[in-house]
């Protein structure tokens, strides 16, 4: 079974590694990567980029059993009564949730997979949208929340800067299609389920790190925005005065408190992004509209 479906080809009804290659998701507070530039034509032969190129399958997670997540074959033709995620006597398992994949480098420049559910990828459609790309700056994706119901993401992006990608990208198919390998000997008797592992190195280590890096830019924004009472009005001129929740969620601190400082709204000065961003919200949910 090969896997690897373009975000762009996967069918909208249907929705609902290589051997050392752990496809990793953003399950700490704070994750830096810098996401790989990728294009690829479609299945109607048409050039597609940017998260429209990115890989979309639709998995199963058993937690208990196999461990682990493994995607689901029956979009590419199989026989639901033969996907042993369809057929598990767990309905959770049963269940299958989209996601998307691409490479990127983390925050010490190797280059990794990884994978993100809807919520996410809306964050970074709107950055696309409003940039014209999600590759030319460093990316701080921020993560709150316990609870599933409750996970919410933020992003706090670099400056703008061209970075170097090694030659060669993980081949996101050849990894899924070995993920539903290992899941279908796993559910036939052939193998036990083994840890992920992240043992892969494959990208040259650099000098500096994403984290650094970003966390530098994002001390001289606030430290310039401080300096001057107010970020530069041309960074939240479009926002009117009342900007939708996702644009304000997806801005840098520095543009929401200069939005708060243009609107007259009083804040702490060391107050946390969380609590910018609250005050954001509930003032752009103000009439007039």
């Amino acid at each position: 079974m090969k896997f690897g479906t373009l975000a762009a080809d996967f069918p909208e009804q249907d929705q609902s590694n290589s051997d050392d290659v752990w496809i990793r998701t953003f399950s700490q507070p704070s994750t830096f990567i810098r996401i790989a530039p990728v294009t690829a034509v479609n299945e109607r032969g048409a050039e597609v980029t940017g998260t429209e190129a990115w890989v979309k399958e639709l998995e199963h997670y058993d937690r208990a059993g196999f461990g682990r997540s493994f995607p689901c074959p029956v979009p590419h033709g199989y026989e639901k009564a033969d996907c042993p995620g369809c057929t598990h006597k767990n309905e959770d398992v049963r269940r299958r949730s989209a996601k998307w994949y691409f490479n990127a480098l983390d925050d010490k420049n190797y280059l990794r997979v990884y994978k993100i559910g809807m919520k996410l990828l809306r964050k970074f459609k709107l950055r696309e949208q409003r940039l014209g790309t999600v590759s030319d700056r460093d990316y701080e994706v921020i993560r709150s929340g316990k609870e599933f119901n409750e996970i919410e993401y933020d992003l706090e992006a670099g400056e703008k800067e061209p970075r170097k990608f090694p030659d060669e990208m993980h081949d996101i198919g050849e990894i899924l299609s070995r993920n539903w390998q290992e899941a279908l000997d796993y559910y036939s008797g052939k193998s036990k389920a083994e840890d992920e592992n992240d043992a892969e190195e494959d990208a040259p280590l650099r000098s500096t790190s994403l984290k650094d890096k970003l966390e530098s830019e994002r001390t001289s924004r606030e430290d310039k925005a401080a300096s001057n009472g107010e970020a530069d009005e041309e960074d939240f001129k479009a926002w009117g005065k009342n900007p939708d929740e996702e644009t304000i969620k997806s801005a840098d601190t520095a543009v929401i408190r200069g939005w708060l400082d243009h609107m007259e709204v009083e804040y702490p000065s060391r107050a946390p992004r969380s609590r910018i961003i609250s005050l954001a919200v509930e003032k752009a949910a103000e009439p007039p509209f």
